[in-house]
């Protein structure tokens, strides 16, 4: 196996594949949520931006479901309509018409793939955390 050194580091050529696979990784899923994103600039309609949020999310988790990740999806969105809420009753942060609590009704669904892209990208860091000094995670 040959061995480069560049700017002092020295790696492999399998672990600079190995890098730069998990480099695409999280581009990957910060892309999923900035659709989900351009959805909310988009539409302007709750409801209606309500359905497509939820349909891409499903979409999304079914394509690349983790094991546990419904009950990080649900604990993200229940945490983020607490958090909405406590902001909007308490500090008045912003009104929505046709919302619930003055929170838009697509907002917590928002949250909830928060929580699971921040666990997924968490997930790949610690992976080339270990990867990258050889550690044993056992």
């Amino acid at each position: 196996m040959e061995r480069m050194v560049k700017n002092g580091i020295e790696k492999t050529e399998n672990k600079t594949i190995i890098k730069m696979n998990k480099s695409l990784k999280i581009l990957k899923e910060l892309s999923t949520v900035l659709i989900l994103f351009a959805l909310s600039y988009f539409y302007k309609n709750e409801i209606t931006l309500l359905i497509l949020i939820l349909f891409a999310s499903i979409v999304i988790l079914k394509i690349n479901y983790h094991e546990g990740e419904i009950y990080v999806f649900l604990f993200g969105a229940v945490f983020g309509f607490i958090i909405e809420l406590s902001g909007s009753l308490l500090l008045d942060f912003q009104y929505w018409r046709n919302s619930i609590f003055s929170i838009p009704i697509w907002l917590p669904i928002l949250w909830g793939y928060g929580f699971i892209l921040i666990r997924r990208i968490g997930n790949i860091i610690i992976e080339k955390f270990y990867d990258s000094y050889n550690i044993d995670r056992n």
